[in-house]
């Protein structure tokens, strides 16, 4: 994964790069990654979700809850190798809670089209909170990870109005029904034809 994305020419020019932290093997693998191709290493910022972050607490969480299943993590195997990934890079882990998690999600689905879980949101509330503090630069480049698709928690979307059509299609596609309103479906599909219509 690291290679293939410092082909793309991103990463290397980053600033920073925000990761969501469950067992934390995704933050010491992008470390590892750039200590091996040698060049910059951006600030790395992991962020776990408040119902669940023992790296921020500094010590396990016994009944890790959020709604970010990906990361509800109480004690992560990668435990120190984060800790120093994150130092090492003069970055740090912080802690987001479930509403700035749904409202990045809400905000990626809508205004960027990207369809994630809400675990991978985490990244990008955790960037949206520290550019608010003025923890981050302005003018920084920063690349928040997005790490799953939003199917991989089809039951979040189906409680966010503004997702329940991409879970519609879900059903249709896998099951052969829709366990949404009707009318969002219909409305959805027709909107999708008009579109296609267009094109052609």
């Amino acid at each position: 994964m690291m290679y293939s994305a410092t082909e793309l020419a991103l990463l290397p020019a980053a600033d920073a790069l925000a990761i969501p932290v469950g067992n934390a093997g995704n933050v010491t693998a992008y470390r590892k990654g750039f200590d091996e191709w040698g060049g910059a290493m951006p600030r790395l910022f992991g962020f776990q979700a408040a119902g669940a972050a023992p790296l921020v607490l500094g010590h396990p969480v016994e009944n890790p809850e959020t709604v970010a299943s990906a990361i509800r993590i109480g004690n992560p195997a990668r435990w120190e190798e984060a800790m120093d990934a994150v130092t090492s890079s003069r970055g740090r882990i912080a802690a987001v809670d479930d509403e700035q998690i749904l409202s990045a999600y809400k905000l990626l689905a809508s205004g960027e089209g990207v369809f994630c879980e809400p675990s991978s949101a985490a990244s990008v509330a955790g960037v949206s909170k520290a550019a608010e503090a003025g923890d981050v630069d302005p003018d920084a480049l920063v690349v928040c990870v997005l790490t799953g698709n939003g199917l991989k928690d089809p039951t979040t979307a189906e409680r966010v109005p503004e997702l329940r059509r991409i879970v519609g299609f879900r059903n249709i596609l896998i099951h052969g029904y829709a366990q949404v309103d009707d009318e969002l479906v219909w409305e959805a599909l027709t909107t999708r034809v008009a579109s296609l219509r267009s094109v052609v």
